[in-house]
């Protein structure tokens, strides 16, 4: 798992209830477990270095999210087109360059 995707609570820390609740395992065994507390010590730690990563998705995001993947589809279809005009168009240049004619 990212350390991005980590679930994190309202502090930026990580958020024992969920990451419990995906373990499997109830959250006083955490507070009562000084191995598990320590790890999740340790992933405070890592978390407070990386950038927040988990944040309340709305549903401006999603929309958002979905133009811009239309917009970046959209530039690799235009970039593609790209090249291949100007492959065409060195072609053809080469063509004038050398006095070859074509024909209709």
């Amino acid at each position: 798992m990212k350390i991005d995707s980590v679930p994190r609570n309202q502090f930026g820390d990580a958020s024992r209830q969920a990451i419990c609740s995906q373990l499997g395992i109830s959250r006083s065994s955490c507070q009562s477990n000084s191995e598990i507390n320590k790890l999740f010590e340790e992933l405070d730690i890592k978390l407070g270095k990386h950038p927040r990563g988990n944040k309340v998705v709305t549903k401006r995001d999603s929309e958002q999210r979905e133009v811009d993947s239309a917009t970046l589809g959209e530039i690799e279809r235009l970039q593609n087109k790209n090249e291949e005009l100007s492959g065409r168009l060195a072609r053809l240049s080469y063509l004038e360059n050398t006095g070859w004619e074509l024909l209709p």
